[in-house]
C-alpha cells in the first residue's frame, strides 16, 4: 500500500486541493499540450488497437487477485500472471531458479532467455518485496506479447523464490493454458516500480 509520508509531497498536494463550503473538493487540472508528432503517434497507436485483438482476458479469483495470459521473447513462452495495481513491476520465474533450492522454481514455467532471440542482457539486480513474501533476480529486455500487441521492454528473471507463497498456486484449475502459472504485471503508478 502507497501511503504520503513526505510532508513536501502532502504539502504540495494540500495546498493545490480546495474545498468549498458545501464539502465539495476541487483539484485543479493542468493542460500538456502535444506536438503534431505526438498527436500522430497516438493515432498509430490507436488505428493498431482497432485492427488487432487487443483484449486480455483476466480472470477474477475470488474478488482477490486478477490473472491472464502474457507471452514473453520470440517464440513466445507463455505465462499465467496477476494483474496487480499494487505493484509496477512486470516478472516471471527465471530458468536459473533452481528447483532443488526452491519449491516454487520446480513448480512453475520458466522464463528461459537462451531460447529468445530478441532478448538481451540488462543485468540490473531486482529485490521485490511484497506484504506475501520477497523475490530477487535481475532485468532483460525482450519482446512482451500482451493483448495482440508486440512490446519490447524490461522484465524481471526471478532466480530466488524463497516462501510457501510463491508455491502455492490459487488458482491451479486454469493451468491447462501454459501449464502452470507465475509471475506478475505490476499495473501500478510507474514510479513504485524498483530499479
Amino acid at each position: 500500500m502507497f501511503a504520503l509520508t513526505s510532508p513536501t509531497i502532502a504539502d504540495a498536494l494540500a495546498a493545490r486541493i480546495k474545498t468549498t463550503s458545501d464539502g465539495l473538493i476541487h483539484v485543479p487540472l493542468v493542460h500538456q499540450p502535444k506536438t503534431k508528432q505526438q498527436h500522430a503517434a497516438l493515432a498509430a497507436w490507436r488505428q493498431q488497437a482497432r485492427r488487432g485483438n487487443s483484449s486480455v482476458p483476466i480472470t477474477n479469483f475470488q474478488d482477490s487477485e486478477y490473472f491472464g495470459p502474457i507471452s514473453v521473447g520470440t517464440p513466445p513462452q507463455n505465462f499465467l500472471v496477476i494483474y496487480d495495481t499494487g505493484s509496477a513491476n512486470l516478472w516471471v520465474p527465471s530458468s536459473k531458479c533452481p528447483g532443488s533450492i526452491f519449491k516454487a522454481c520446480a513448480n512453475h514455467s520458466k522464463y528461459d532467455a537462451t531460447k529468445s532471440s530478441t532478448y538481451t542482457a540488462d543485468g540490473t539486480n531486482l529485490l521485490l518485496p511484497y506484504g506475501s513474501g520477497i523475490c530477487d533476480g535481475h532485468l532483460s529486455n525482450d519482446v512482451i506479447h500482451f493483448g495482440g500487441f508486440d512490446l519490447q521492454g524490461k522484465l524481471g528473471e526471478i532466480t530466488i523464490e524463497p516462501g510457501e507463497v510463491w508455491v502455492e498456486s490459487p488458482f491451479g484449475e486454469s493451468r491447462d493454458w501454459c501449464g502452470e502459472w507465475l509471475g506478475v504485471v505490476g499495473s501500478g503508478w510507474e514510479w513504485w516500480g524498483v530499479a
